[in-house]
């Protein structure tokens, strides 16, 4: 692919990746993936985009985060948190 046809992508998680869920319920196991996305993510990362995933979790909560996903699936490049 070249480098122009690469893009980034922004995306949420809670809600959009995965089920909102209570913050103070929250762990590396408790999560559902929502319908499509982690099918459109693999979609993504084959054809070489940038992704970059966004939340409104607090710092706190970044190392359960990155395994959440992880543990869901879901291969990015960035994480920005706290939002």
């Amino acid at each position: 692919m070249s480098q122009k046809n690469v893009k980034t992508i922004f995306c949420d998680i809670d809600g959009t990746l995965l089920r909102q869920v209570d913050f103070n319920d929250l762990n590396e196991n408790n999560f559902e993936v929502l319908p499509g996305a982690a099918e459109k993510f693999r979609e993504w990362i084959t054809a070489g985009h940038h992704i970059v995933i966004t939340t409104a979790r607090p710092d706190s909560l970044r190392g359960v985060t990155v395994r959440q996903l992880g543990n869901a699936g879901f291969q990015f490049h960035q994480l920005v948190i706290a939002l």
